[in-house]
């Protein structure tokens, strides 16, 4: 039944940049009044591209308290506005800033099709013209307001009832009430359908919801699914192939690691050490990083001090990385220096600038000085 139903959105910024307002602003996609009392907003005029149209459904979305602003739908089949004193272009007419909005209204009365106070779901059955456009006044004796997230206007009119057999479409006071009555079963139906044929959308890792992350997340066992943000989730569902391709490797721990804390992660294992040099070396060595060639040792700089959370954390993740026969030990690296500790010039410390000694009545001796 809807196979050949359209519709318009307002719910980017350059929707409501092509329309006109006064008191009211686009914030964080919300349509708000910009101050305290009332504002407006007339929209630009749409064109349904067929004569006569007999438009479907409006549909108010708001993030907050329902109502609080009332809609004037105005309709024509012409762009022009005629007047007792003349006539105009509709855009003109709204785009016009030095015609009032009392003014703007009085030139469009005769194209004044329907007043809807607050209503987030309206049928548009008795609207008619190619031409539609709309002013909202929000705000003042409307009643307080929470802001506008999303228009949507759906044509042209489908009617359950041109399913019925004539006789239900012979009088037309009755023929009108059974439409309406019919809409509000049309109008669940055709929002179930819509939800079903945007279904893939919802497994989708780029357009899914926040909470539906987190529901295909456990379907691919990613572990510690309330550590992540809704960034991470995104790119842990994208690429779970890829991981689980490389998971019980340096590469997955290091990635899993550094997409957790931001920031570079450095992986010593055993055969590092075996071929680290000299028999000292490798000794000082397998002190830091340990002598057991089934363990991994991490070294995280974060240039920050992590509180115990972020810490476990970090070594759950880690933990969940490697082979279930592996020991992974996670440092975190301090931005100051520990002797014969983890402690690597460039990374966590420096060395300070030089600087000379002068004799001048005030002198200062040379030093260098480790730190960050």
């Amino acid at each position: 039944m809807s196979e050949d139903r359209k519709y318009i959105i307002f719910n980017k910024p350059m929707d409501y940049r092509r329309g006109t307002a006064d008191g009211l602003i686009l914030q964080d996609g919300v349509l708000k009044l910009s101050g305290k009392g009332s504002g407006w907003f007339f929209s630009r005029v749409l064109d349904s591209r067929e004569t006569e149209m007999l438009w479907h459904r409006l549909r108010v979305f708001q993030p907050g308290t329902i109502g609080g602003w009332n809609m004037t739908i105005y309709s024509s089949d012409s762009r022009m506005l005629d007047w007792e004193n003349g006539s105009q272009a509709a855009d003109e007419c709204i785009a016009d800033q030095n015609i009032s909005l009392e003014e703007k209204k009085y030139r469009m009365k005769r194209c004044k099709a329907r007043l809807i106070k607050g209503e987030n779901d309206v049928l548009l059955y008795d609207v008619r013209g190619r031409y539609l456009w709309f002013l909202i006044e929000a705000g003042g004796a409307a009643g307080d307001f929470d802001g506008i997230s999303g228009i949507r206007i759906d044509f042209p009119k489908q009617s359950w009832i041109s399913w019925l057999p004539e006789v239900y479409q012979g009088n037309q006071r009755s023929k009108d009430f059974l439409e309406r009555y019919l809409g509000i079963f049309q109008s669940i139906y055709e929002e179930l359908t819509e939800e079903i044929d945007h279904s893939p959308g919802a497994f989708d890792p780029d357009s899914a919801g926040a909470d539906f992350l987190s529901w295909m997340a456990g379907w691919l066992s990613i572990e510690d699914i309330p550590a992540w943000n809704e960034e991470q989730l995104r790119y842990l569902l994208k690429n779970a192939l890829r991981l689980y391709r490389i998971r019980g490797t340096s590469e997955y721990l290091k990635e899993m690691l550094k997409l957790y804390c931001r920031c570079e992660v450095y992986i010593v294992e055993h055969h590092h050490l075996q071929n680290s040099g000299e028999p000292e070396k490798i000794r000082q060595m397998k002190k830091l990083y340990g002598d057991s060639p089934y363990s991994v040792t991490v070294l995280i700089h974060t240039g920050q001090s992590e509180g115990q959370k972020e810490y476990k954390t970090l070594v759950r993740i880690a933990v969940h990385a490697v082979p279930a026969h592996i020991e992974c030990r996670v440092i975190l690296l301090k931005p100051y220096v520990f002797l014969d500790q983890h402690t690597y010039l460039g990374i966590n410390s420096r060395l300070g600038e030089y600087r000379p000694m002068r004799l001048d009545g005030s002198s200062s001796m040379h030093f260098s000085k480790i730190g960050q």
